[in-house]
């Protein structure tokens, strides 16, 4: 007996010795992978790579995904390499997730509340073989396709209980694996979990704001316990500390009163293809915006579903009651909304049109909008057509004054006249009804989908798209048509730019009546666009995340083609104006660390009777110098040539970010440019700058993870700018005075702080 545990001690001793000989493949350095005898330093270089993509792997038989190992050198290697979970703390994936939120936010332009819900994914994440096809569609970069693979797999081969499992799932994209690897597990959670009750508080600082120097103070709370969730949302200004400027609350119950899904307060819902409603489509409203910056214009699919909205937007979300059943392959949706809404009225307390400003409070709950929708949703039954759906929704919006646009309301009759065919074919009455119908059908990785929108006694809206996923990338084609006559303020479908307005002399609030509204002694001017889509027909080619080997792909590459809705006054005649664009961007990584993107956009596009000519070229080098920090450097040289001559702009910016601790964060930028009437743009943190004339800033982010739940934040920004006074560019107001942007200079001081609390 004596003998057995002796060698048993023995063995285990020695097995030991031999197991920490091993390298751990997931947590090693370069040059730990490079002391492995039979691997050179191209192939260390090329492992260590191929782990931090795939952030980390879950087997040793994966490394064989890796060019330059082959069978014979995978059998030689496999007893000294070690597979250990990537040493992350709880601070770390705290960062993770709140950099790859910002990603989001950058790239794909998704609204605040739909943030929130990935967020949560995110930092809880699930068992993917208990998600839906509903719930797996909400994911961003996951196709149709790739969620209708993951569920016939579970369906027909059982669960997926590995990330290489769920990499042989046959017809998911390898985008699509790489984008829902992050947001899934492969087990369930412990029941005791279930019935926690956790807190989600966030609290912003704003300090002196870019157009008014006041302060604004954003408070927010999620509680949420078991199948529960209380929100609450407040905003103040330091123009008036007593008074609450927005206050929003919501609650929510899961698989309560018979019901799957039902929300009490402010909401938000989305249906199809956004023709009939989605009134999820909108951003945290830093510094009033207009609709046309803060909207997503150029979105195919969109994030369905209901949500609670504890967002700072305060134009077309809902207030009121909303549910969710599910009945076998039946979905249903039925909800009601009451709410005040902004508007300028006419001379006889008529309504103008909605109105999007929330420094004009003269112009705050106006009139009254009432909404009573509902939406059915119909899953085909068939194994080979899993995520095919026939959709129908039904949606009336009830106001208690009358709309009729006038626009002597808002010009000087002697000075203009208003020939726009979105404007003269406004929605006149009290009562807008709107049928709508879509589909889809996806089979193996080809997707068909449409959707079709009708306001009665009024306009259309049609969609019609293909997809097709490969291995290598994506192919999408879509054809679209909105007639003028579709005036649905709800309307978010897929756009060459929201609002209703641009392009014409509505959205140049410069020409409007001189109005002192609020008698302060300065004219106010209105901005009546709103966030729905311009009348619009063409269609859309897309090519996207195509990679032709490990180091260079085709990132995005597009044509649109639309034309737009004209009026001649003298024929009165409605006519089209031709309208394309085209841009690609390609990525080269010739080595680890290091990638060059080159985008460069050729683009014809009307405004007005004016064509306008644009040429512009990106070029972006992306460096991460070591694992606690980057470099980033970009130049954009664009020109554009209409009517009034050619014009042009350059700028060249740096960005550095330096990882002090697994706490402390900087990130400093610094940009300078030039340019001669064409106003260039970039994006600052979660919202895009514009930058004219001549100038530079610099830009400072300074961020303390205190610990995993307590994030604070310190934004610096001071920029310069000098305009070149130009006759030829020098528009006036009608009272004569000549409009900001062509004064002399203009300078900046920005400071925000922000704090994150979770618990």
């Amino acid at each position: 007996m004596i003998k057995k545990i002796f060698l048993f001690v023995f063995l285990f001793f020695c097995f030991s010795l031999f197991a920490e000989n091993k390298v751990d493949i997931n947590n090693a350095t370069v040059e730990e992978i490079k002391k492995i005898e039979e691997i050179s330093p191209k192939l260390a270089e090329r492992i260590y790579r191929y782990i931090i993509e795939k952030c980390g792997i879950k087997s040793i038989y994966e490394i064989n995904e890796i060019e330059g190992i082959n069978a014979k050198l995978f059998n030689r290697i496999k007893d000294k390499i070690g597979v250990n979970p990537i040493k992350q703390t709880k601070i770390e994936y705290s960062q993770q997730v709140i950099r790859l939120i910002q990603e989001l936010i950058d790239e794909e332009n998704l609204p605040e509340n739909v943030i929130d819900y990935l967020e949560d994914m995110l930092l809880n994440p699930v068992n993917i073989n208990r998600l839906t096809y509903e719930e797996l569609i909400k994911i961003p970069n996951l196709s149709p396709q790739d969620a209708a693979a993951i569920i016939k797999h579970i369906r027909t081969k059982g669960e997926i209980q590995s990330f290489r499992q769920l990499r042989g799932v046959q017809n998911l994209s390898n985008y699509g694996l790489m984008t829902i690897k992050k947001y899934v597990d492969y087990f369930d959670e412990k029941e005791s979990k279930k019935d926690v009750l956790t807190f989600n508080i966030k609290q912003k600082f704003i300090t002196n704001n870019e157009y008014d120097n006041s302060y604004r103070f954003v408070n927010r709370i999620r509680v949420n316990y078991s199948d529960y969730q209380l929100g609450l949302l407040s905003e103040k200004s330091s123009v008036n500390l007593g008074e609450i400027e927005l206050f929003k609350f919501s609650v929510e119950l899961k698989n309560k009163l018979f019901l799957d899904k039902f929300i009490l307060g402010n909401y938000k819902f989305s249906q199809g293809l956004g023709l009939a409603i989605d009134s999820t489509d909108g951003r945290e409203n830093d510094f009033f915006n207009k609709p046309s910056d803060i909207y997503s214009t150029r979105q195919v699919y969109r994030i369905n579903g209901l949500f609670s909205d504890l967002t700072t937007a305060k134009e077309y979300g809902l207030y009121g009651a909303a549910i969710e059943k599910r009945i076998k392959n039946f979905i249903f949706n039925i909800y009601y909304s009451r709410d005040k809404k902004d508007g300028i009225l006419n001379s006889d307390g008529t309504v103008n049109y909605y109105y999007y400003k929330p420094d004009n409070k003269e112009y705050h709950n106006n009139f009254k909008e009432e909404i009573i929708g509902g939406y059915a949703k119909y899953y085909l039954p068939f194994e080979n057509l899993i995520g095919s759906y026939i959709g129908i929704g039904s949606l009336n919006i009830n106001y208690d004054k009358e709309f009729k646009p006038d626009w002597t309301t808002l010009f000087n009759t002697q000075q203009v006249t208003v020939t726009d065919p979105d404007y003269l074919n406004s929605f006149k009455g009290k009562e807008r009804k709107i049928q709508s119908a879509d589909f889809q059908i996806i089979y193996s990785r080809f997707g068909l989908f449409g959707e079709l929108a009708y306001l009665l006694d009024g306009g259309s809206a049609h969609n019609l798209g293909a997809r097709y996923d490969t291995n290598r990338g994506n192919l999408l084609v879509l054809w679209r048509n909105y007639n003028s006559k579709y005036d649905n303020p709800y309307s978010r479908g897929f756009a060459e730019s929201y609002g209703r307005f641009d392009g014409t002399i509505l959205s140049y609030d410069y020409k409007f009546k001189n109005i002192d509204l609020d008698g302060d002694g300065v004219n106010d001017y209105y901005y009546i666009s709103n966030a729905q889509m311009k009348s619009e027909a063409g269609y859309y080619v897309q090519a996207s995340q195509i990679r032709i080997n490990k180091r260079f792909k085709i990132t995005n590459a597009y044509y649109d083609n639309w034309d737009n809705y004209k009026y001649d006054a003298g024929t009165k005649n409605t006519y089209r104006t031709n309208n394309d664009r085209m841009q690609g961007e390609i990525e080269i990584q010739p080595f680890m660390n290091f990638a060059i993107r080159l985008k460069h956009k050729l683009q014809r596009k009307y405004r007005d009777i004016s064509e306008s000519k644009t040429n512009e070229t990106t070029i972006r080098i992306i460096n991460r110098v070591s694992r606690d920090s980057y470099l980033n450097l970009e130049s954009r040289i664009s020109k554009n040539e209409n009517r009034e001559g050619k014009i042009d702009g350059n700028y060249y910016g740096a960005d550095y970010e330096y990882k002090f601790s697994n706490r402390l964060n900087l990130k400093s930028s610094f940009y300078i440019w030039s340019s001669n009437g064409f106003q260039l743009w970039n994006i600052e943190d979660n919202s895009i700058d514009f930058m004219d004339g001549k100038g530079y800033k610099f830009l400072l982010y300074l961020t303390n993870y205190i610990n995993e739940n307590f994030q604070f934040k310190i934004t610096f920004k001071a920029k310069f700018t000098d305009y070149q006074q130009d006759t030829n560019y020098t528009y006036y107001y009608a009272d004569g005075s000549s409009i900001r942007n062509f004064a002399n200079e203009e300078n900046l001081i920005l400071l925000k702080t922000y704090l994150n609390l979770r618990f």
